[in-house]
């Protein structure tokens, strides 16, 4: 949780261990405050820009995992992208935030794509607290094996039958998925957490409503937290 952090130095787990590395090119990503609230911001001027949570055995989880983090994006250009929490040119996995189709969220498992390993949310506003959980579980005999929940509700499931190679790559957030576009997304992180195992719909909608107002969401809605 960056809501405990008070500067970009000393980031840690909630454990108080698992060393971060910042890049910051731009001069401008790190800890932001709000009030009493803190989150770990990029302007999305420089596609370098990130935080790197970790790497190898620990984030190698070709079997089952989920991926978890409050985001919140802004207005972008075009073409502009931004790794919510994975791995840069990884066949294990990414779940990304692009500005095209007016905001899409994309969760890929082994590779890059668009219908196999792909699942996707469009037309998500930007300037709102997002809660975003990413699950792929290896495991599952028949049916869907990964999924992507955006506010405690499932809005994309699909079944893939990639076979995950082990990746003992760097995770982070933040950086541009791709070095080479010239965009990037302006965006903030209040908290990323990495499971070994795929969370249940039950688990994420309770993840969900347990930082909402009162646990209670208004069926129908689309609760985010609030700015400030």
């Amino acid at each position: 949780s960056f809501d405990r952090q008070h500067t970009t130095d000393s980031i840690t787990n909630d454990a108080g261990e698992l060393p971060t590395t910042l890049i910051n090119d731009s001069g401008e990503a790190g800890i932001i405050t709000t009030g009493e609230k803190h989150s770990f911001s990029i302007p999305g001027s420089h596609p370098r820009d990130s935080l790197t949570l970790g790497q190898g055995a620990l984030f190698d989880l070709p079997h089952a995992f989920s991926l978890e983090a409050w985001f919140r994006p802004l207005p972008a250009a075009p073409g502009s992208y931004a790794m919510i929490v994975g791995k840069r040119y990884s066949n294990q996995y990414q779940l990304t935030w692009t500005s095209n189709g007016d905001g899409t969220i994309e969760f890929y498992v082994g590779g890059g794509d668009l219908v196999a390993h792909r699942n996707w949310a469009s037309h998500v506003p930007t300037g709102h607290w997002l809660h975003i959980v990413a699950a792929y579980d290896a495991g599952v005999a028949e049916g869907p094996n990964q999924w992507l929940y955006l506010n405690g509700e499932c809005v994309h499931e699909t079944r893939n039958e990639v076979v995950l190679p082990h990746d003992q790559e760097a995770l982070r957030i933040g950086q541009n998925t791709l070095l080479n576009l010239p965009g990037g997304v302006p965006a903030a992180w209040k908290e990323v957490a990495i499971y070994d195992q795929a969370l249940p719909a039950t688990e994420v909608r309770a993840a969900y409503q347990a930082k909402a107002p009162n646990g209670r969401i208004p069926p129908g809605t689309m609760w985010s937290v609030p700015l400030t």
